[in-house]
């Protein structure tokens, strides 16, 4: 899925934002 995402460069930036925002909930 990551693959995909740097793949497709115009939505990486949506990916990254997606996992700094859920990143500290799922470090819970």
């Amino acid at each position: 899925m990551l693959s995909l995402c740097v793949g497709n460069y115009g939505k990486s930036w949506v990916t990254y934002f997606i996992i700094a925002v859920l990143f500290p909930f799922i470090d819970q």
